[in-house]
């Protein structure tokens, strides 16, 4: 699934109140050994040379941890064009695809970039394993996993058998054919051109918001009886809107699509991986109210909630992956067409952490962004508050933060509409 122009690479920045040092993060990197991913590098087998997972034996930690300075008084706009900058940069497949990036001086403490290649794990199960460099981990809030949860012993059995084809087979059959869930996937149009669509380039730009209150964003929900995902993704919408029209783009009655990861995991399912499914979200990015433009995103994810969407896809997916890597890529960009942007919320820690007793000010990552798409938009919940995460194709977007302005504005407008402007942080 990766292309010189669209890296698999999952990029995160954890900013630190006080400093840390290159031997600081070299500890932390030893807490990831505990899994033996982070060990193993990726080989080719076999006479179709299929992907394996072979222990590196020349594995040195040191190939892993470096520093990466800003210029002197660089501030967010500086890490952030770091963090494009690394995102442009190729993993070394001759090793295993993770590295740690200390920023020694940033702000009042320091900052670290992690990145990680999407074939070691999805996002659902990497936040959990990085936060386990915690000095006491975090409790995470609940993952939302497809299919109502129906306890115990027969939920865990029935989330396991998720991956067993028969379990694919009934859940598409529970809606009806097969054959035409499949169809109606492949015969959605592709999404209308728009200056997020166009040839990629290899320069990524990156962007991240200021914090909104999660508080805030529930009070919208509950007085619009929507959940804290739909308001975000509702604002994601607006903010893409105002973003057209600024730049003299027609938005009215324009929809977009979002592919959006569902977990498929068990609830107790915390090995490294991917196990996940997408679906197609339609982004009413063309409504200029903004209760209408909830109200339609709630219906559009309530439809894809009770959809075998995502486990259809995901069974597609990795069939192809069985068969070669031009099938492989020819589904991905098949796919892909019929999309704007890839779409993740993650729920983080509830509580601030702790790394090496140093406190954790903000968590950020950026979700890859496969096929031809240039518009990656991540959502992370810290510590009572959630921020915005924007990748893009310089080429096509190369202002992202300018989109986290319009996230800002939306969702002020939103607020505002309710009767209540939120508080700033």
């Amino acid at each position: 699934m990766e292309h010189p122009t669209n890296l698999m690479t999952i990029t995160a920045v954890f900013t630190f109140a006080e400093p840390l040092s290159l031997a600081d993060v070299r500890r932390l990197a030893e807490r990831l050994l505990r899994y033996d991913r982070f060990t193993e590098r990726v080989v080719a087998m076999g006479v179709l040379g299929r992907p394996a997972w072979e222990r590196d034996a020349a594995f040195d930690l040191d190939r892993h941890v470096c520093a990466a300075s800003l210029p002197d008084g660089a501030g967010r706009d500086a890490l952030e064009a770091l963090v494009g900058e690394l995102m442009a940069t190729p993993l070394a497949y001759d090793r295993p695809l993770w590295q740690l990036h200390l920023v020694p001086v940033f702000a009042s403490g320091s900052a670290v970039v992690v990145r990680i290649h999407h074939c070691v794990a999805d996002g659902m199960s990497l936040v959990p394993v990085l936060l386990r460099l915690a000095d006491e981990p975090p409790v995470l809030p609940p993952i939302a996993t497809r299919g109502r949860a129906d306890g115990g012993t027969e939920r865990r059995r029935r989330a396991r058998g998720m991956f067993d084809p028969r379990r694919l087979v009934e859940a598409a059959r529970a809606s009806g054919s097969i054959a035409t869930a499949i169809a109606g996937i492949l015969d959605l149009r592709a999404d209308p051109s728009t200056p997020f669509r166009g040839p990629l380039g290899r320069e990524k730009r990156a962007a991240w918001s200021e914090p909104i209150a999660l508080d805030d964003v529930k009070r919208v929900g509950k007085r619009l009886g929507a959940t804290v995902n739909d308001v975000l993704l509702s604002t994601v919408s607006g903010a893409i809107g105002r973003y057209l029209r600024a730049r003299g783009t027609a938005a009215d009655g324009v929809t977009l699509r979002a592919v959006v990861p569902v977990n498929l995991r068990a609830p107790d399912d915390v090995a490294l991986g991917n196990k996940f499914g997408m679906v197609f979200l339609p982004l009413p990015v063309g409504h200029a109210d903004a209760t209408a433009r909830l109200h339609a995103v709630k219906h559009a994810m309530d439809r894809v909630k009770r959809s075998p969407e995502a486990v259809l896809i995901f069974g597609l997916l990795r069939a192809f992956g069985t068969t070669t890597t031009r099938l492989l890529k020819l589904a991905v960009n098949v796919l892909g067409r019929k999309a704007t942007a890839v779409m993740t919320n993650v729920p983080g820690p509830r509580e601030p952490v702790r790394f090496l007793g140093r406190a954790v000010d903000m968590i950020m990552f950026w979700v890859p962004q496969s096929g031809r798409l240039g518009l990656g938009v991540s959502i992370l919940s810290y510590n009572g508050h959630v921020r915005l995460g924007v990748a893009t194709d310089a080429r096509l977007v190369p202002d992202p933060q300018a989109l986290v302005d319009a996230f800002h504005d939306a969702f002020a407008e939103l607020h505002e509409a309710h009767g209540e402007v939120p508080q700033p942080v």
